[in-house]
């Protein structure tokens, strides 16, 4: 995307690699290391932000899952919270725009994501794609 030299650039990243936690039956794999995967998450937001330095940009918040087995959701979405706290920080040390997607979409026990916004429990519907729209409308090169 930074070769195209973006006038802004909006970054999501999605639970993927959160996911990894779990294991994998099909595969016959075990699920990756808590740490290993924050770890990991956190080092990479931190270079893919410093990228883009004299770009505008926007963070934006992990989206909060309502998973089903085996998944370990409280697990998850702990992740998804502590993410998402990396997130605003690096926004105020980098003095970037933070777009809270996660707080617009939550359940009212603030983890899991709200009914009638995913049809599979990680991915928004058309409806949870509204809530998202109206989250960055509230930055004005957005309206």
């Amino acid at each position: 995307v930074l070769q195209l030299k973006p006038k802004h650039v909006v970054m999501l990243i999605g639970t993927n690699d959160i996911l990894a936690v779990s294991p994998d039956y099909w595969w016959r794999k075990p699920g990756r290391a808590r740490e290993e995967i924050m770890t990991e998450a956190k080092e990479n937001l931190e270079l893919l932000v410093k990228k883009c330095e004299g770009i505008p940009l926007t963070l934006c918040s992990v989206l909060p899952i309502s998973i089903c087995q085996p998944h370990d959701r409280t697990l998850i979405n702990g992740m998804v919270l502590e993410l998402n706290e990396h997130i605003r920080n690096l926004s105020e040390k980098y003095g970037t725009q933070y777009a809270d997607y996660h707080s617009a979409m939550c359940d009212a026990d603030g983890m899991l994501m709200r009914e009638g916004l995913t049809y599979d429990g990680i991915h928004p519907n058309g409806d949870g794609y509204v809530i998202m729209a109206n989250v960055l409308k509230q930055f004005s090169q957005f309206e």
